[in-house]
């Protein structure tokens, strides 16, 4: 009787859009966004262009690209090739909200661009992700 070899999980290398959020000095999420369908990074960040963010920005698509070539020696592509590309993203007023965006650029980001919505959008947003995590339902008025 032969032994059959089953496979379980996917490539990375297959998927579409590999969403890494990071957190820089407690204060500002980003998002980076390995975009193997336009073979890209987008850089998803209301501050871009802000110094601090910059060497954070380059560190972490440094050490993706390190792990992805150990772990993917010959993959469909080259992941060194991949530019950087900025996405135009809604800025938060406070600080503190730019987790619920990051989770909401992750939400709507098609790979191109980030669906428009405001700071007011966003506290509905916050409630039902919330909210629904802790069990609670959400009564229509």
């Amino acid at each position: 009787m032969r032994s059959r070899k089953i496979k379980v999980g996917f490539k990375l290398e297959d998927a579409g859009l590999v969403h890494m959020p990071y957190s820089i000095e407690k204060t500002q999420w980003i998002l980076i966004v390995a975009n193997f369908t336009d073979k890209i990074f987008d850089v998803l960040n209301p501050e871009y262009g802000v110094d601090k963010y910059l060497k954070a920005i380059s560190s972490i698509i440094h050490y993706f690209r390190a792990i992805f070539l150990i772990c993917y020696p010959n993959a469909k592509f080259n992941v060194r090739d991949f530019g950087q590309r900025i996405i135009d993203v809604p800025k938060q007023n406070f600080s503190y909200d730019s987790g619920v965006f990051v989770l909401r650029y992750i939400q709507t980001h098609n790979g191109s661009r980030v669906q428009s919505f405001s700071n007011f959008d966003i506290n509905s947003f916050a409630r039902e992700v919330f909210l629904q995590d802790y069990g609670v339902q959400l009564k229509a008025k």
